[in-house]
C-alpha cells in the first residue's frame, strides 16, 4: 500500500496497524527501514508519472446537458505540465509556477521554451550540449 500512495499513516491504516507497530518494526529489522524508503521512491515514480498523464494525457471527465449526461470530455492539467517544464528545464521560473504565478509571464516562459524546442527541432541539435 505504500508504494501505491506514498503515504506511511493512510499504509499503516490500511493495514490495521499502528505508528507504534511500525517503530517495533524498525527495531526488530535493521532493513525494514530501506524497505520504507525504497516504497516510497516507488511511490513517487508511480505518482510523478500519473502527474505527467493527467497533465499530457488529461482525464475523462463527464459534462451534462439538462441535467442527463450528454458525454464525455477530456481535460489537460496546464499547471502540471508547466510544472513539469519547469522541473526539467531551466528556463522555466519554477517558483513563480508553484506560486501560480502571473500567466502571462508563464505563457511568455512557455512560449520561450517552445520556440527553443522548434529550433533544436528543425536543426537537429542539442543547444545545452553545446554549451
Amino acid at each position: 500500500m505504500l508504494t501505491r500512495t506514498g503515504n506511511i499513516t493512510a499504509s499503516l491504516r490500511m493495514a490495521g496497524s499502528t505508528k507504534q507497530d511500525l517503530k517495533r518494526w524498525k527495531a526488530e529489522d535493521d532493513g525494514f527501514s530501506g524497505k520504507i524508503d525504497q516504497a516510497l521512491a516507488e511511490a513517487e515514480s508511480w505518482l510523478v508519472y500519473q502527474a505527467w498523464r493527467r497533465a499530457i494525457e488529461g482525464v475523462k471527465v463527464p459534462y451534462f446537458f439538462q441535467g442527463r449526461r450528454a458525454g464525455f470530455k477530456r481535460v489537460y492539467s496546464d499547471r502540471l505540465l508547466l510544472w513539469f517544464l519547469a522541473k526539467t528545464n531551466k528556463g522555466v521560473d519554477i517558483k513563480a509556477v508553484e506560486d501560480g504565478g502571473d500567466s502571462a509571464i508563464l505563457r511568455a516562459e512557455l512560449g520561450t521554451k517552445l520556440a527553443q524546442l522548434a529550433a533544436e527541432f528543425d536543426t537537429g541539435t542539442d543547444t545545452e550540449a553545446h554549451s
